[in-house]
């Protein structure tokens, strides 16, 4: 590959593909390199080094800044012949700034955040007046009130209390970026005043001053730009002043020089192997939109569904949204552990039908069977009438039982919720299959599966669908036999024994139900002993995951 200059002359890499790669020069001794994937970046940045020290740049004058662990390590597995260079992330370079203090830098735990969370919180507050216009200050001092209430032991203050004010909280704090989490350490080193009082700067800065003379300079070469958080970015900049810079972005080149390209609701933290993007979402459903979207890219990427894996808190906390997403940008998944494991979207309806009925009381199962594309309810009606329910301190069907509630579609929720009471009553003695027969019959499911062969591009298969629907039905109807005759000795409620039986059926067959590859949907219990190319971990704004993932959920 031919030399990459910095000169006027010629300002970037002039292979391997011209058409890919952008290049723009940007005010002071700095590029931005821009292309796509597979156009050649990254082998631009390697040759670019090895020039370097063909013409007699120290190792040391280099330093090599890489967006994620990843990217770090085949880096240095790359330029492992020349020891010398420095090949950092922000974040490991940021600590070793702050650990030439002669302190003892490391990240917060879990527990030490909080605490000084809790602190800051309380400093802002006392500044309320200040900000007081914005929203969230009444919500900080509830939840620090009930803090303070409960630790004085205040009758008043109840767990449940604390819990309500501690989730509005959490929901404010990680939506409106108060403060930005995990990136602590690169906030602290510019706190700090480094790169400035560094004395490795420092001693970078006079050895530029002396390479100019010689008509050389250090070299800062930042690779995975697009990838790095807006405090990453910051960081970098504060680099510049030492060193001539070349930065290789996945972005427009533009967007590299002026920082425009990162969405701002993005976080990132870097961890030796892994590379860890936060994206903060306001509701379940735009969480479950955006996971979508990023499956969806890994997989027009290449990435084998099997790769793939979403973690919850647990089986319960896995919300409709997320299935209903997955349905509808043609996602193919499994959720482990629970009913959901049934394939065929007839299959998991009735699935999903028979957890609420064992649960009828459960607004979350009620929400998962009723958003099933085979009902063609609109999904967000149905947010918006389960908000407004919600407000009204009323369930579902108790506000669509008022004729005046102006609930969009009110006519057909009302028509699928019809008899919901009496076959819950029912699926406590069995008739299982005689509940689904009629279920399906009022619900029209069987009629939309026999005409998804009239759209020219269906989303279901009817062969299929029916294959699997008739499968779960025998099971149905086998299940209903085999109760009647250990009712006697048994008087667990039989939806609750056909849940557990065919949760275990479906389980240990699993493989002979999934025509396809699939991404897997899990509990972080689950999850234990399973690997994964790729790893979501959603629903974390509910709250703490279980003692049983060991406090963090990313190990």
């Amino acid at each position: 590959m031919a030399d990459i200059r910095l000169d006027a002359q010629q300002t970037g890499p002039p292979q391997p593909d011209p058409q890919q790669i952008e290049i723009l020069k940007f005010p002071g001794t700095s590029l931005a390199v821009s292309g796509a994937a597979g156009s050649g970046k990254t082998a631009a940045l390697i040759a670019r080094v090895e020039k370097l020290l063909a013409n007699g740049v120290a190792p040391d004058a280099i330093l090599v800044l890489a967006a994620a662990g990843s990217i770090r390590g085949n880096l240095r597995n790359a330029l492992s012949g020349n020891p010398g260079i420095r090949i950092e992330t922000p974040a490991g370079l940021a600590l070793k700034m702050m650990t030439s203090l002669g302190r003892n830098w490391r990240l917060l735990e879990r527990f030490e955040e909080f605490l000084f969370l809790r602190r800051v919180m309380r400093g802002l507050v006392s500044g309320a007046p200040l900000w007081g216009g914005q929203t969230g200050v009444g919500t900080v001092q509830a939840v620090l009130g009930a803090l303070d209430d409960l630790r004085r032991g205040d009758a008043v203050a109840s767990p449940q209390t604390y819990l309500a004010r501690l989730d509005s909280f959490l929901n404010d704090y990680y939506n409106r970026r108060a403060l930005a989490p995990y990136t602590g350490i690169v906030r602290a080193a510019l706190a700090a005043g480094f790169p400035k009082q560094d004395p490795q700067i420092q001693a970078r800065a006079e050895l530029q001053g002396q390479a100019q003379a010689q008509g050389q300079a250090c070299e800062l070469l930042v690779d995975g730009w697009e990838s790095m958080s807006p405090l990453e970015k910051q960081f970098v900049a504060s680099l510049r002043p030492f060193y001539r810079t070349m930065i290789f972005s996945g972005g427009s080149a533009e967007g590299a020089a002026t920082g425009r390209a990162l969405h701002l609701t993005e976080d990132h933290r870097r961890l030796p192997q892994y590379s860890e993007r936060f994206l903060l979402f306001r509701t379940a459903a735009e969480e479950a939109a955006g996971t979508a979207a990023q499956i969806a890219a890994l997989l027009r990427s290449g990435t084998a569904p099997e790769e793939i894996m979403v973690l919850y808190r647990d089986y319960a906390s896995i919300g409709f949204e997320l299935e209903t997403a997955f349905t509808s940008a043609g996602i193919p998944y499994r959720v482990l552990g629970g009913q959901p494991l049934v394939q065929g979207a007839a299959a998991r309806l009735l699935a999903q039908y028979f957890e609420s009925l064992k649960n009828p009381g459960d607004e979350d199962h009620l929400m998962r069977w009723l958003s099933s594309p085979l009902l063609g309810l609109d999904r967000l009606t149905l947010v918006r009438a389960v908000r407004a329910a919600r407000e009204k301190g009323l369930t579902l069907p108790e506000l669509l039982a008022d004729p005046t509630c102006g609930v969009p579609g009110q006519q057909a929720i009302c028509a699928l919720l019809d008899g919901f009471d009496k076959d819950a009553v029912a699926a406590q003695n069995s008739r299982l299959y005689e509940i689904a027969n009629a279920f399906l019959n009022r619900s029209g499911v069987v009629a939309h599966l026999m005409a998804a062969n009239a759209d020219p591009q269906p989303l279901f298969s009817k062969d299929e669908e029916m294959h699997r629907l008739a499968q779960y039905l025998q099971l149905l109807k086998d299940f209903d036999g085999a109760y009647h005759q250990e009712k006697e000795s048994d008087t667990t409620p039989a939806v609750d024994v056909f849940l557990d039986a065919s949760a275990a059926f479906w389980g240990e067959n699993a493989a002979a139900y999934v025509a396809t590859p699939a991404v897997r949907i899990l509990g972080v219990h689950q999850a234990k002993g399973q690997e994964a190319e790729a790893v979501f971990v959603c629903g974390m704004i509910m709250g703490n995951f279980p003692r049983g993932a060991e406090h963090d959920p990313l190990k």
